[in-house]
């Protein structure tokens, strides 16, 4: 059995999705050598692109894990399952592929993950516009952006990025949709009427973060060693991460409540006030460094298809507070402190909720919730590599 497995796409975009194929990439592999089945993960990639984010997903990585790689370059998808008798087909980001590869033509079966459909609910629900209208020049990069992509391609870009998805699940019987959480179940059936019984829902797997010792970032080793109590916000350089808001409410909540306390952004690019620490996007070991030792995560999103860093601070018993929209009640369940990301307000009333006195309760509930969602994610990986691996298998190659 050969599997043509999606490794194009963590070429191009770091972030959920990248890691989500990773960790599923590592659990196939490990699978599959612990199998008796003769199975073969072939990595499809665009080796003219010589971009490789995850450096244990290169091709030098790859084959001395003993990866055959089929390069996508001057190739199609109809070809390669031809030329390499491929039996399936794993897609690690659907609603990325549907704009570059000709995913219509694919004939064998395929298990295709859609992780979440941000750009039809932007489109549908007008946030980034309201999101960028502070922001002149941000807003008018943005509309200029939209006009462009609108009318610049013959492609199905923007929100129509699923139609080709669509064809490929009505032409293609043994297709299988699975997506990160219900939310993303019922957008997908909204925006596209696809039938909900094709459609699974597998949680996303606990991604892997290595954790050592020594922290390299040395302003981040100077917060921790100095024992500072931190609210941490991540991907702080994203609109869709909500950054604004929260940094401009944190400064009221200090000057007016609790003056010792320092807000750590990722990613963000200026200091707004002296108890603003930035830090530039940290390695695997110093996030895992970074999310270990804060007071609390502060998870302000405007839309999650499932949403790795609250977890990830459960984990470590840390309160969470947040955003009450889109997947993210569905995932973290009672454990946070809710707000609404609209309102600078309710940011406030959810930082005067978190104090001394009712910490350990918030923290108890994130490790209770952690443990529920990790045995989740644990049980979903497993199901998700059955499926990879299990028939039918191409109409042409069957024995």
């Amino acid at each position: 059995m050969k599997i043509l497995f999606d490794l194009y796409t963590p070429q191009f975009f770091v972030g959920g999705a990248g890691e989500y194929i990773r960790t599923v990439f590592y659990e196939l592999i490990k699978t599959c050598n612990e199998s008796q089945k003769d199975i073969q993960v072939v990595a499809l990639m665009d080796l003219s692109v010589k971009k490789y984010p995850y450096p244990d997903l290169s091709p030098i990585s790859l084959r001395n894990l003993n990866i055959n790689i089929v390069d996508i370059h001057n190739n199609t998808l109809k070809d390669i399952i031809k030329t390499n008798s491929i039996d399936k087909i794993f897609i690690g980001a659907a609603q990325y592929w549907g704009m570059r590869l000709d995913v219509e033509n694919i004939s064998c079966p395929v298990v295709c993950v859609v992780h979440d459909l941000m750009d039809e609910e932007f489109a549908t629900s007008h946030i980034k516009d309201y999101l960028l209208l502070g922001k002149w020049k941000s807003f008018i990069h943005f509309q200029i952006g939209e006009i462009w992509r609108k009318y610049s391609f013959h492609h199905n870009l923007g929100c129509k990025r699923m139609t080709p998805i669509r064809t490929l699940m009505e032409n293609n019987p043994h297709c299988t949709l699975v997506t990160v959480s219900e939310y993303s179940k019922i957008s997908i059936i909204y925006h596209y009427n696809l039938p909900k019984e094709r459609i699974l829902v597998r949680y996303s797997p606990e991604r892997r973060m290595l954790i050592n010792d020594n922290i390299e970032n040395k302003i981040l080793s100077h917060i921790i060693s100095s024992n500072k109590k931190y609210y941490l916000l991540l991907n702080a350089n994203r609109f869709t991460k909500n950054p604004d808001k929260v940094i401009s409410t944190f400064e009221k909540y200090i000057n007016n409540i609790e003056k010792d306390a320092y807000i750590v952004t990722v990613g963000y690019p200026k200091s707004r006030y002296p108890q603003h620490i930035i830090l530039p996007y940290l390695s695997e070991s110093d996030l895992g460094q970074a999310i270990s030792h804060c007071y609390a995560l502060i998870f302000p999103s405007v839309f999650e298809g499932f949403g790795y860093p609250p977890i990830e601070a459960m984990k470590y018993g840390k309160p969470v507070l947040a955003s009450n929209v889109t997947s993210i009640p569905e995932v973290l369940g009672d454990a946070p402190i809710y707000f609404s990301p609209l309102y600078e307000s309710d940011i406030y009333k959810a930082l005067t909720i978190l104090n001394e006195e009712n910490y350990k309760y918030y923290s108890q509930k994130s490790s209770r919730r952690y443990d529920v969602i990790s045995q989740r994610q644990k049980s979903d990986l497993i199901k998700l590599i059955n499926l990879i691996l299990s028939t039918p298998l191409c109409a042409t190659h069957k024995k």
